[in-house]
């Protein structure tokens, strides 16, 4: 799945807090960090 994005969110498992990061062009993958209890969308 191809998008168009210049940011990531990050989704703090811990807290249910966000922040974004300005990323570059065409993301199309999430992340999770087990250790942090992070996400990246």
């Amino acid at each position: 799945m191809w998008h168009a994005r210049t940011n990531v969110t990050v989704i703090d498992g811990a807290t249910n807090s966000t922040s974004t990061l300005a990323v570059g062009y065409f993301l199309w993958d999430l992340a999770v960090n087990p250790v942090t209890s992070q996400i990246y969308v």
